[in-house]
């Protein structure tokens, strides 16, 4: 049991020696995740008001398209 760890230790190690740039992503999302809880909230209510332009813009131009064919 013990050499299987010391081989996925020094698979591991072999690995992010060739990519060191997924131990820094990793590190990185690591101490991103804590922040997403208290970013989300406000992204999501930043979508929804994107979406809400979206649908007026929409209906506005649907309103210009009857008139001109109506």
């Amino acid at each position: 049991m013990l050499q299987k760890r010391k081989v996925k230790l020094n698979t591991v190690e072999n690995i992010l020696q060739k990519y060191p740039i997924l131990g820094i992503v990793s590190s990185f999302g690591g101490c991103a995740l804590p922040l997403m809880n208290y970013l989300s909230p406000i992204i999501q209510f930043l979508g929804m008001i994107v979406g809400v332009f979206i649908g007026i813009f929409t209906l506005l131009i649907k309103i210009k398209e009857w008139r001109n064919h109506g």
